[in-house]
């Protein structure tokens, strides 16, 4: 792929961080982003990725009380599932 559509997507889903709205899940959400984020710092071992990798959890986990669902695309069951399959690279 483009090496600059890649850099243009990263930056649009740097810039959508700053949106209050974001939900916690994993599909659409700050979980799904934070793996997206690790995975960057993992491929490209940029150091920045791995900063906005790490404030995306201090987020979620510190707003876990407020999911209702549990489902695994909005709720409880998958950010659960994206901790304890990405355990590897949390630690990272």
């Amino acid at each position: 792929m483009n090496r600059l559509l890649i850099n243009c997507i990263n930056n649009r889903l740097k810039n959508s961080l700053n949106d209050s709205e974001h939900f916690l899940g994993l599909f659409g959400g700050k979980m799904g982003l934070c793996i997206y984020f690790y995975m960057l710092d993992y491929r490209e071992s940029n150091k920045n990725f791995k900063v906005i990798a790490e404030k995306l959890l201090e987020q979620v986990i510190s707003q876990l009380h407020t999911i209702k669902p549990i489902d695994i695309e909005n709720g409880l069951a998958g950010i659960g599932l994206a901790i304890s399959l990405n355990t590897n690279i949390f630690k990272r």
